[in-house]
């Protein structure tokens, strides 16, 4: 039987490696970003992550300025409540005043090694504080 649990951890990307990704008008761009992060807390463990993201608005000058919508996938290794593997994430969200605010599947049949069979959805919310993900999971 699977064993629900509600987990948060915070993160800290260690790599962020952003370039446009096509034709856009002006005042606006495309990109794609390869990002690596650290998590602690509930999720002890590493995650890549690949980001497509739309501004709608960018500012160069200020990137607070700036309002994005994102999509992104995100593979996570480590260890949660004492299982070690890896798993898969689907993030959806929006950039906007410096502030990032996500939603967050767990893909089905991403789970490996000891996670294998996790599901789940949360959010993320990352700010001038910090980044955190709140997730509904089971096991």
């Amino acid at each position: 039987m699977a064993n629900s649990m509600k987990i948060t951890a915070t993160y800290i990307p260690t790599k962020w490696d952003e370039v446009d990704y096509g034709p856009t008008l002006a005042g606006t761009k495309t990109t794609k970003a390869s990002i690596d992060c650290n998590f602690t807390g509930d999720i002890e463990g590493t995650a890549k992550v690949e980001y497509l993201m739309f501004y709608s608005e960018f500012d160069a000058s200020e990137m607070h300025r700036s309002e994005a919508t994102f999509v992104g996938l995100a593979q996570v290794t480590g260890q949660i409540a004492g299982r070690t593997g890896t798993f898969t994430v689907k993030e959806i969200g929006t950039y906007s005043g410096g502030v990032v605010n996500s939603t967050l599947e767990l893909l089905s049949g991403s789970g490996i090694d000891q996670l294998k069979g996790i599901a789940g959805t949360g959010k993320a919310k990352a700010d001038k504080d910090g980044c955190a993900w709140t997730l509904d999971i089971s096991l």
